[in-house]
């Protein structure tokens, strides 16, 4: 075999092995993103208690036939409330929390977090000697422990994944009847409460199913549960939900920025709260929110605003309540980066990299096309053959560019796993395309054609990187672009280990004569 297939051969496994460590460091930025960025004086409080209720996992369509939350909401005000990027559990939390979205919160995925380095309701109340609790998600305890004193009722999320529905239901009644008893202590403050059941529905049924909206009902009667014994003249409820579920054949899922996922209800009721509807909102107005009705300083990275079309004000306060608000917006303005801006100079600052690393590939491409003119239309069959059978595996494995497809971050591995396998089955339906009619130039033509393929997969990663960035910088990438690209770095790595195999194969078993 020439050395110039060897040294090809040895030169595309280096660029695999670099294409795997690159998609895990590019994850791993967002994954493990920390932010690096100050609080007014607050007012008088309008609300003595506010509870804040997430209905994990409750789409925005389901939410409309849940009767009790319907009843909540015709005694006070309801919109339509927009969940950030990525639309996962951990994350939106942070952002109800913290009215910061993920690259400010620095809470960016479900993994195991620290406490965001930004100002929160629970930080904000304690420095202010208000109670606070929490009941349901380990993920209060994980990101604000410090300011709750002991006051957590921690609970599973599910029963176990897979459970069926009278399973889910089931665990959903045992759960809420701790969290009443936990709640019912005459708590004042800021407490917020996890109601979870139907985030596993979604998972393993899907958004649209019978079980899911079954699964909904239980939840709501748990909601009716909760808020009927704190209901009196002093507290007031805020319920909402962190994102919602995609409906697919191998059930649902959430993370990406699908309408069913990103759109979620948003209810306020009680003290303070006029009686109106069909606004729309944010999920970082929350917090501000909270903070205003509890007469709280606004969190200073608060990128939300308070939620002035439900709030009930008398003019006065809500004069004094508009100018800490302005006075907040400044101090934002003046320590956040405007985000339009710096996604704008970032990616003028990523163009010569991009562009250089473009006309390379494109480079590598031509020569290797040219060095198979003689066959250059057979090659490019080969190589359409490669994404062909690459999409098709791609397709019947449920797999899909969107957080959401992927359906629980614990099947992140198997997900993975799947691309690299449909990966190398279109190596290999390449390769034994390619093979017929043995020649003494089999290895270069399975060498170059890895090297078109691997090119218009890098070119694809270039424009990803010029457009978004694959690493997490001051803002939040698109991470449907960002994914995209990982899986495209891993599709390099199946092909880089893939063909050198193939070739070792055939040079063992001489089904190609080699040249010498």
């Amino acid at each position: 075999m020439p050395r110039a297939v060897y040294a090809g051969l040895v030169g595309l496994l280096v660029l695999g092995i670099g294409s795997l460590y690159l998609a895990k460091t590019s994850w791993d930025s967002v994954d493990r993103y920390r932010p690096r960025h100050a609080a007014l004086a607050g007012g008088e409080p309008l609300s003595q208690r506010v509870v804040l209720i997430v209905l994990d996992g409750i789409r925005l369509d389901v939410s409309r036939h849940m009767e009790f939350l319907a009843s909540l909401a015709s005694k006070g005000s309801s919109g339509i409330s927009r969940a950030g990027l990525p639309s996962l559990s951990n994350p939106g939390r942070a952002t109800l929390a913290t009215g910061a979205w993920p690259e400010i919160s620095g809470v960016t995925s479900n993994t195991p977090i620290s406490l965001p380095l930004v100002g929160s309701v629970f930080s904000l109340a304690a420095k202010a000697g208000i109670p606070r609790a929490a009941a349901g998600s380990r993920f209060w305890r994980q990101a604000f422990g410090a300011y709750l004193q002991g006051d957590l009722l921690i609970t599973d999320k599910s029963p176990h994944i897979g459970a069926t529905v009278s399973e889910l239901k089931a665990w959903q009644r045992e759960t809420c009847a701790e969290m009443e008893r936990f709640v019912g202590q005459d708590r004042e403050g800021f407490i917020a409460i996890d109601i979870t059941a139907a985030d596993g529905a979604g998972h393993d049924f899907g958004g649209a199913s019978a079980a899911y909206r079954e699964v909904a009902s239980e939840v709501d009667r748990c909601l009716e549960t909760l808020v009927s014994p704190l209901a009196d003249s002093r507290t007031t409820f805020i319920v909402t939900s962190d994102h919602g579920h995609i409906d697919r054949r191998a059930g649902g899922g959430h993370g990406g920025n699908e309408p069913e996922v990103t759109a979620v209800p948003l209810v306020l009721a009680g003290r303070a709260i006029r009686v109106s509807s069909g606004w729309k909102g944010q999920s970082v107005d929350v917090a501000p929110t909270i903070c205003a009705l509890l007469g709280l300083p606004l969190p200073a990275s608060s990128q939300g605003n308070i939620l002035w079309q439900a709030l009930e004000l008398p003019p006065p306060a809500e004069t004094l309540l508009r100018r800490r608000a302005e006075r907040q917006r400044l101090l934002a303005a003046s320590e956040l980066a405007v985000r339009g801006e710096g996604l704008t100079a970032e990616r003028q600052e990523r163009s010569w990299v991009s562009a250089a690393w473009s006309l390379l590939l494109a480079a590598i491409a031509g020569a290797a096309l040219r060095r198979q003119r003689d066959i250059w239309r057979r090659l490019l069959v080969a190589v359409a053959i490669y994404f062909g059978v690459y999409y098709l595996c791609f397709t019947l494995a449920g797999l899909g560019y969107s957080l959401s497809v992927l359906g629980r971050q614990e099947y992140l591995p198997a997900f993975l796993g799947k691309n690299l396998a449909a990966a190398v089955a279109a190596t290999l339906a390449a390769s034994v395309f390619l093979r017929k009619g043995a020649s003494p130039t089999a290895a270069l033509r399975l060498l170059d054609c890895a090297v078109v393929i691997t090119a218009i997969l890098g070119l694809a990663v270039g424009w990803a990187h010029y457009r978004t960035g694959l690493f997490m910088g001051s803002f939040m990438p698109d991470l449907t672009l960002t994914f995209k690209a990982c899986l495209d770095l891993l599709q390099i790595f199946a092909i880089a280990v893939t063909t050198p195999i193939v070739v070792w194969l055939d040079r063992r078993s001489k089904a190609v004569t080699w040249q010498p």
